[in-house]
């Protein structure tokens, strides 16, 4: 009896946020991106993007850590009160050691590595892409 396998689920397109001081870190992970096929959207500070957010505008949000104005667990608190559902993730050379009993930072979904790989990168949207899938098929 041959073995049916289900269809490989077609790669979605992000709308992704990307909110970095570092103009270099922004152009580079905005180009992996955009050659994956996702719709990205850089900005240099946490004022510019609390300007630009809106709630289901974004599927996922990537921010750095340490950052002027705010850090990125400050700003994604600020979008976890807007959005309680929108996808924050943090990159930052400090990782995982970041969240403390003190300071769990419950607003970042996931903390990822500084510097980081186009390896690294991908495997994170892949994680949240299955989320933004979800929702998409909702919308039809």
């Amino acid at each position: 009896m041959p073995v049916v396998m289900d269809p490989p689920t077609p790669p979605i397109q992000l709308r992704i946020l990307i909110v970095d001081d570092e103009p270099l870190v922004s152009r580079v992970m905005a180009k992996i991106l955009r050659n994956d096929g996702h719709i990205v959207e850089t900005v240099l500070g946490t004022p510019e993007a609390l300007a630009k957010y809106e709630p289901g505008k974004f599927d996922l949000i990537i921010t750095a850590f340490i950052m002027p104005v705010m850090n990125g667990d400050e700003f994604a608190a600020i979008i976890k009160s807007r959005s309680q559902q929108q996808p924050v993730v943090m990159f930052s050379a400090y990782g995982d050691t970041l969240r403390t009993p003190e300071h769990p930072m419950a607003s970042v979904d996931y903390i990822g590595p500084k510097p980081l790989s186009a390896e690294i990168l991908r495997e994170v949207i892949d994680r949240f892409s299955l989320g933004a899938r979800e929702c998409h098929r909702g919308d039809a």
